[in-house]
């Protein structure tokens, strides 16, 4: 009956994720939550899973819905005040790093959630590759689905603009459908008469 308790609180704890808000630095009609984020990542990837050859689909699943479990504890960092300096990623991997190490001791569980997120942030294996392509190119689909573009600031529309392409040239698979999110995030820009660079193609 402990384990079971343990369980239980642990599932109670999680709940933050459905009330930790992403994109602090943005305005509040961009904002989504952290479970919003993960599931969403979580339903491309099953979606698209007929299209990818040699991945294991379920496992890359599993990356995606415990790719953002620490933020139970730590809240979600927005990229962006990395990107001005605010905090380094550094920083941000040890918080989370903390994180995950406590919630590894708190339940049976734990050894197995803290591998997934590990195998997740070392991304060596193709299924990490995949999920965390995933994840950039969720993000991606949000600001489009906000109807999102940087207002007159050339930072956050650097860091829009090439979000994905570092993790999506990790897995070449997937550049056909960031081209195709790019081409709306083009359109997006030139609607709302921001200027799209030349070097923001993949």
């Amino acid at each position: 009956m402990l384990k079971l308790e343990k369980i239980i609180d642990f599932f109670i704890e999680t709940e933050s994720l459905k009330k930790t808000f992403r994109y602090s630095t943005c305005p509040e009609y961009v904002r989504d939550r952290s479970a919003d984020h993960s599931w969403k990542a979580a339903f491309i990837a099953l979606v698209i899973s007929e299209e990818v050859k040699g991945i294991d689909s379920q496992r890359a699943v599993q990356l995606l819905l415990v790719h953002d479990l620490a933020e139970s504890i730590t809240g979600d960092i927005d990229a962006y005040r990395i990107k001005l300096g605010e905090i380094t990623k550094s920083e941000k991997q040890r918080t989370e790093e903390d994180a995950m190490a406590s919630i590894k001791e708190k339940l049976p569980a734990g050894s197995f959630l803290y591998n997934l997120w590990k195998e997740y942030e070392e991304g060596a294996t193709e299924e990490s590759k995949y999920a965390r392509a995933l994840d950039k190119i969720e993000t991606l689909i949000h600001l489009l689905s906000v109807n999102f573009a940087s207002e007159k600031d050339d930072q956050r529309a650097e860091l829009v603009a090439k979000y994905a392409d570092e993790a999506v040239n990790a897995f070449p698979p997937l550049k056909p459908l960031l081209e195709a999110v790019k081409g709306r995030i083009r359109a997006m820009f030139k609607e709302k008469g921001f200027q799209w660079k030349e070097h923001y193609e993949i």
